[in-house]
């Protein structure tokens, strides 16, 4: 599998974090392990999610210059230029016509250069560019053909060959002459005729060294050659001719200037470059006795190393150019964010389904970082601040990939943190600021919204790790007593399919007929969708089984064209008819998909198969004739099609099979029996609809609805809140929404979500509160004896409900408590599922009765 992925681990402290145990066997496993090297290779650029260069996957018979084998080579190679740049002047001063063992040793000398001319044509190299690696054959012979490859064949071109190719007068100079030496053989035939071979260094210093061995006199030579060239000699070789005084005066100056030249640059060269390094050892000298100081555990002294050398890395080499970013405007630095992390961030489970315009926004606020091996991106309990996405890294079964959230659960709940996060391999993260977060959500509120639901889903899927289970509950058991006003409409609950929330919302009193800004509403998305539960929910609060878009479409007719078969008998039960809608292009959808099924659906449940299906008048019977579909056409010449309908042009089916041709439609014509068309039923008065039953966990029955009241009441006061639980609400993504919400509900106007217009927002207003049901209950009935509850709908007034308890238990209670012992004062004290106890002065609960006695 490529190394492709990121891997940060999460390891939860929780109790029965469901595989955090592992996660840090794993962990641990790594600390006992060898030091990850990041030190050589390529870092991988902004946005790459390629898990670096060095372990890059190349193509075919493509070697990495980083690997092993490779520079084990590489080694072994730079021992032969040692022995060729000492030999090679040897024989050409000395040894005209080398033969015996010294040929052998150059030739297989030659022969290693040749393998690697050949290997390094499938090497891949370093773009300067970009850092990444070039495996690309083409570019890669290119770039060597046009750099060392005519210097490295020269070079490696056997001696006895170069006699063989060269001129007669240049065998005895060997191959270099061909290309670097001719200037030194005419300066060696300038000195070879000089009247006097007494009167020279050489002479001076060996006056017989014509007898003189080979190595006195290539000792002597170079030595001569490297004293004169870096300094101006000792005084024991020195010119004695006025020749010899003129060129080695000329060569002196000439040396002066080169070297102070050489000098200065360097100088420069090395202070500028080495700046960087210096201050680089400083930082880390400081930070090594601030660990050693303070006795710092082992670990952070490697983390603190490790990430100083990884941050000097990546601003050595352009990948974080931080000073440099920041010069630019912000136009600029938004579209270069926007080039590099706006395809990873899309694909973030936590932004599906918003839109671009948010994407934008965020990217631009983000920072790519870039973190060792092993090194901590977030603790366990600490605030949250912070949270990552991960760009690049390797990949680990069971870890967190490329792609995938770090932290953003603390972040948007603003609690601490769940889990500590550490980094497996070198990891590239983007980094958002929760302040900046929050402030580009209160700016997108209806994003916002799919944001918290898509967090929300997330939750309830990690049933496997308590901490995430727990926040999980947490936010439904606030989302059930209604302490959440979010701008969520029915539309966008029943486009996700969450009957929970549907619920949830519908209970809060929303109107079940709101439009989205298609015109569509929540039970036309229920029906297409094909939810059964969704439409059960709609349908049992009010929702018109007869609405119709802006396109004329019905429930009925989106659950009829998909097949959903269930939704459409309960639409039916309901009261739903095709006729609500534009009936007529039903029956041609039919006819164009050769459905008879449908067809026979269509006319079943009152579709109008004989008016025209669009603007020209055509009917759905003109399209089967010109389809030549006789099945068809005959199926709506048996439920009452018209033959004779003209179209605007005065053309009817029947004319239109004539001028065809088509004998077995105009025989279907002339064979037609005509049935009279249906009609369609009228809908049921509201009064005559029964309420559909529920199913899975959300039923209506008084009896259900009583133990949801009693689970909710128990919820709630296991849940109460607690100043800082409040203080982290608010300061949630759940919080920051709510507040956003009620401050555009409030200024009238509502900051995205859908929601039907500013008719539906009236209508709304102007509807009656939501209805709110109570469990209540009165132990002084019966002797104290009768401990059953009753579900009732919570009165306006605590008046009207003390009046109801004493129709129910024949007893008259003066007073109304909760279940833990509180007097209620005020009837919008009481939520929803709460637990009420009616009870008169003389009352005294169990508790205090007990400690009396």
């Amino acid at each position: 599998m490529p190394t492709t992925k990121c891997a940060v681990p999460l390891v939860s402290g929780a109790a029965g974090g469901g595989g955090s145990a592992e996660l840090t066997r794993q962990l641990s496993s790594t600390q006992a392990s060898p030091r990850f090297s990041f030190s050589s290779g390529v870092l991988p650029s902004l946005g790459s999610r390629g898990g670096g260069e060095r372990h890059a996957r190349l193509r075919r018979f493509i070697v990495s210059p980083y690997d092993r084998r490779y520079e084990l080579w590489n080694n072994y190679l730079i021992l032969l230029v040692v022995y060729s740049a000492w030999v090679t002047p040897f024989e050409f001063g000395f040894v005209p016509e080398p033969a015996g063992a010294l040929a052998a040793a150059d030739n297989a000398v030659n022969a290693f250069f040749a393998v690697d001319i050949v290997l390094t044509f499938f090497v891949a190299y370093t773009d300067p560019k970009t850092f990444l690696l070039q495996d690309d054959p083409r570019k890669i012979a290119l770039r060597y053909i046009t750099t060392w490859f005519v210097l490295d064949v020269v070079a490696t071109i056997p001696t006895e060959l170069a006699r063989r190719i060269l001129p007669p007068d240049l065998r005895s100079y060997g191959f270099f002459g061909i290309l670097r030496l001719w200037r030194l053989h005419r300066v060696g035939i300038l000195f070879a005729r000089y009247p006097d071979p007494t009167n020279t260094w050489i002479s001076a210093y060996m006056p017989n060294f014509h007898k003189a061995s080979i190595w006195s006199r290539y000792v002597a030579s170079m030595y001569w050659s490297i004293t004169t060239l870096s300094t101006v000699g000792y005084g024991d070789m020195h010119a004695e001719n006025t020749g010899e005084m003129v060129f080695t005066t000329t060569y002196m100056l000439f040396n002066l200037g080169l070297t102070a030249y050489i000098i200065g640059n360097m100088t420069n060269l090395v202070v500028h470059g080495t700046s960087r390094t210096r201050k680089f050892r400083d930082m880390i000298q400081a930070a090594t006795s601030f660990a050693q100081r303070h006795q710092l555990p082992a670990r952070l002294q490697e983390q603190m190393v490790s990430h100083l050398s990884l941050k000097f890395r990546t601003n050595s080499e352009g990948l974080h150019q931080q000073e440099t970013f920041e010069a630019l405007p912000k136009a600029i630095k938004s579209s270069i964010s926007h080039h590099l992390f706006f395809g990873l961030v899309q694909n973030v489970y936590l932004f599906e389904g918003v839109s671009n315009d948010l994407i934008f926004q965020l990217v631009s606020e983000m920072n790519a970082e870039y973190f060792a091996p092993r090194e901590d991106i977030i603790l366990q309990n600490e605030a949250p601040a912070d949270f990552y996405i991960i760009v690049s890294g390797s990949m680990l079964a069971g870890m967190a990939k490329s792609g995938d959230v770090v932290g953003e659960i603390g972040v948007l709940c603003y609690r601490p943190q769940l889990f500590t996060a550490r980094t497996r391999s070198l990891c590239q993260l983007l980094r958002l600021d929760r302040a900046a977060f929050l402030r580009i959500i209160q700016s997108n509120i209806a994003d916002g919204t799919i944001v918290m639901n898509n967090l929300i889903q997330y939750l309830r899927e990690k049933k496997e790790i308590a901490s995430i289970v727990a926040v999980a509950k947490e936010i439904d058991d606030m989302l059930a007593r209604g302490q959440m006003d979010f701008p969520i409409t029915l539309c966008f609950a029943a486009s996700k399919g969450d009957s929970f929330l549907l619920h949830q919302l519908l209970k809060r009193g929303l109107d079940p007929n709101e439009s989205d800004h298609y015109g569509r509403t929540a039970l036309h998305i229920a029906a297409s969708n094909g939810n059964e539960q969704c439409v059960r929910l709609l349908l049992e609060n009010g929702a018109d089984s007869n609405s119709r878009d802006p396109e004329g479409r019905v429930p009925l007719w989106e659950a009829l064209c998909r097949r959903h078969q269930t939704v459409v008998q309960l639409l039916v039960d309901a009261g739903a008819d095709l006729s609500g809608g534009d009936a007529a292009p039903y029956a041609r959808v039919a006819v164009e998909q050769n459905d008879a099924a449908l067809l026979g659906e269509i006319v079943r449940h009152g579709g109008d198969v004989s008016g025209p299906c669009s603007g020209d008048g055509t009917t759905a019977l003109h399209r089967a004739v010109l389809d030549g579909n006789v099945q068809m056409a005959r199926l709506l010449l048996e439920h009452g099609a018209d033959a004779d309908a003209e179209d605007v042009n005065g053309l009817t089916p029947r004319a239109v099979a004539e001028q065809g041709g088509h004998a077995d439609m105009q025989l279907a014509f002339a064979s037609a029996t005509r049935h009279e068309p249906r009609k369609a039923r009228p809908p049921p008065p509201a009064s005559a609809i029964v309420p559909v039953p529920l199913r899975d966990g959300v039923d209506s029955s008084p009896s259900s609805s009583s133990r949801r009241g009693r689970t909710s009441s128990t919820s709630a006061a296991s849940a109460r809140s607690t100043p800082q639980r409040m203080a982290n609400f608010r300061n949630s993504l759940f919080g920051v929404i709510s507040s956003s919400h009620a401050f555009h509900h409030e200024g009238g106007y509502r900051g995205g979500g859908g929601g039907g217009g500013a008719a539906a927002e009236r209508e709304r207003s102007s509807s009656s509160p939501p209805l709110v049901r109570v469990a209540i209950s009165c132990p002084e009935s019966r002797g104290g004896k009768d401990h059953s509850s009753k579900l009732v709908f919570m009165p306006e007034t605590l008046r009207g409900l003390l009046e109801l308890g004493a129709a129910r238990f024949g007893v008259s209670p003066t007073r109304v408590v909760t279940s833990g012992g509180a007097d209620v004062d005020d009837a919008r004290l009481v939520r929803d599922g709460d637990h009420l106890l009616l009870v008169t002065d003389k009352w005294v609960p169990p508790e205090n009765r007990s400690r009396n006695q």
